[in-house]
């Protein structure tokens, strides 16, 4: 029987079927509705999946698509409200948890604690804070008894070893699959590539000292800005009045595009999930340029578990790069 995914991004998507060929494991995806970008990628997938690998959807809720009775499952984003719903009611079972960003650290962190499942920086309602603790009692057990497997390109990162010393499997993501295939986009060629950040939108960076820092890179050369999938218009439309910034609104993951791009010399990003995937996944040749964020960029929304994360971010992705 196939393992039943719940997809909810890009990126989860690309590690979902990275999961399934590194382990010959027959998967099952079940793509949400409503995501930007994710139906796009979905099609572009289609006719290079793996062997055992099919999709459906778009399903707008996980408790009416497959993975409702489903006993081996799938997931990106354990603190999503349907699966923590799914998980309290139903258990864990036999479970896959692959990477979606920084996300992933976050949730190895609290298991390994043993606390409330929780996203970092966001205050949450009384109901998702109940389930949160109720979900995270199931996933910790599940670990101990050998019933979770975590798929991910931050093997080396300490919460994950704790996971691991709990019981959780821990298999390593090097994007194999990916690197592979040929994918053919309409990516225009650039040599300078920004890698935007949804830091602003957040909350938790100041929008002036973005702004100045776009500017910057844009005087030493043109740069083209490939968003992050929840930066807003209107922040999009003020990059793109910054002299030297082509910003380009992509229907399918950066790390998609810049593999179709065979000109790009230098990519610079902010903290992010990308450092990990980008750090497997660029050519030798090309620089990986990532930037510190200064300590008066951060509004006081930043609480110290957001900059900690962002942090671990950079140093796991360092760690990828060289292993």
């Amino acid at each position: 029987m196939a393992r039943v995914g719940w997809v909810e991004s890009p990126l989860q998507l690309v590690n979902a079927v990275e999961y399934a060929a590194a382990v010959g494991d027959p998967v099952h995806l079940c793509l949400r509705a409503g995501v930007p970008q994710l139906g796009d990628t979905g099609r572009l997938f289609a006719p290079s999946l793996p062997r055992g690998v099919t999709m459906s959807g778009p399903w707008r809720s996980a408790t009416r698509s497959p993975m409702t009775m489903a006993r081996r499952r799938l997931i990106g984003d354990a603190n999503s409200g349907q699966l923590r719903v799914l998980t309290t009611f139903t258990g864990a079972r036999d479970l896959v948890v692959v990477d979606d960003g920084s996300g992933t650290l976050s949730l190895a962190r609290r298991l390994a604690k043993g606390l409330p499942l929780a996203r970092h920086g966001k205050q949450e309602s009384a109901l998702h804070r109940v389930l949160g603790a109720a979900a995270s009692v199931r996933m910790r057990t599940a670990a101990e008894d050998g019933r979770l497997t975590v798929f991910t390109a931050y093997p080396e990162a300490d919460a994950v070893g704790a996971l691991r010393s709990l019981g959780a499997t821990v298999v390593r993501n090097d994007y194999s699959w990916l690197r592979s295939s040929a994918f053919v986009t309409d990516a225009a060629d650039a040599e300078h590539v920004v890698v935007g950040s949804a830091l602003v939108d957040d909350g938790y960076l100041d929008a002036d000292a973005y702004a100045a820092w776009l500017a910057g890179l844009a005087r030493e050369g043109g740069v083209t800005y490939l968003p992050h999938r929840r930066e807003r218009r209107e922040s999009l439309s003020r990059w793109a009045q910054i002299d030297g910034v082509d910003v380009r609104r992509p229907v399918l993951p950066i790390e998609i595009l810049l593999a179709g791009m065979p000109g790009v010399r230098r990519v610079t990003t902010l903290p992010s999930s990308v450092v990990a995937t980008l750090s497997t996944l660029l050519d030798a040749s090309v620089h990986l340029d990532v930037t510190h964020v200064p300590e008066q960029w951060f509004t006081s929304r930043a609480d110290r578990s957001v900059r900690e994360l962002l942090e671990d971010v950079v140093n796991r992705g360092r760690s990828s790069a060289a292993a």
